[in-house]
């Protein structure tokens, strides 16, 4: 399977570990990072193999509550400018039979427990803060460099692997608070954000509000684009449509603006 993450993507064989050679079990077991073993870049570990026409363009860190480093994901994009791209995660650990031998190689680094959100360590860090739920890490790494006036005040999450891994993830750390949903403008976007949702409301989130994207904006159009076209986030955020889909309490519908500034308790 797809590293043991998304059994339904096919990944080129330069990027498959080898296992262990034993005849028992041979299941990944990933370990805290050893920090005096840093990983090697993508075009190291594959030898510079021109056969998987990837190059690594950004390593994304996921954290403990700790702030301790579990792994990665590494994004590799196309270099012929094809728009082409692959996702996957990079952890530290043994096959079963092999612990004394850990190594780096591209296999989830949770070991079949609940996923932790990106910038999971930011979050516990930020306790009354609320919450801006995007697609991919991409987005959620560039938004608190470039959204302005969010500050302490709101803490930018995702998760990993689309709405197949929603009920795999762990979204503990989004009991009592507000949370804000920007979907990406396409159908899979719009159901991601309805899958959350509806995930959020069993876990004890204080509201939910999904933004609309105007309809003059292109397909699959998020806000990664909207950085990058320079938009003032702050303003497009209080500005756009929104909807209050869930609430543990009765409130008024808010503008954006206020409604980061809402200091009422739950």
């Amino acid at each position: 399977d797809f590293l043991g993450e998304a059994p339904d993507i096919k990944v080129p064989n330069a990027y498959l570990a080898p296992k262990s050679s034993s005849k028992g079990d041979d299941s990944w077991v990933a370990l805290q990072p050893d920090p005096a073993r840093p990983p090697r870049s993508h075009y190291e570990m594959n030898r510079g193999d021109p056969k998987t026409e990837m190059i690594e363009t950004q390593r994304y860190p996921y954290r403990n509550e700790k702030g301790e480093l579990l792994g990665y994901k590494i994004r590799l994009e196309n270099p012929k400018g094809i728009k082409d791209k692959m996702v996957l995660p990079l952890s530290y650990g043994y096959y079963k039979g092999g612990a004394e031998r850990p190594f780096w190689t591209f296999k989830g680094f949770d070991n079949g427990e609940s996923r932790t959100l990106y910038n999971l360590d930011k979050l516990i860090e930020n306790p009354t803060a609320k919450v801006l739920i995007v697609e991919g890490e991409k987005t959620a790494e560039a938004a608190p460099e470039k959204l302005k006036g969010l500050g302490e005040n709101i803490v930018c999450v995702t998760w990993r692997d689309g709405s197949s891994a929603v009920s795999r993830t762990d979204w503990s750390p989004l009991v009592g608070r507000d949370v804000i949903i920007w979907p990406d403008n396409d159908a899979p976007g719009k159901f991601y954000a309805e899958k959350v949702t509806d995930f959020l409301k069993t876990k004890s989130v204080n509201s939910v509000t999904i933004l609309d994207i105007p309809i003059d904006k292109s397909e699959k159009w998020d806000a990664a684009d909207a950085l990058e076209e320079g938009i003032d986030a702050e303003e497009f955020m209080d500005q756009t449509t929104k909807k209050t889909i869930y609430s543990r309490k009765k409130i008024p519908i808010l503008k954006v603006k206020q409604f980061r500034q809402d200091k009422s308790s739950i």
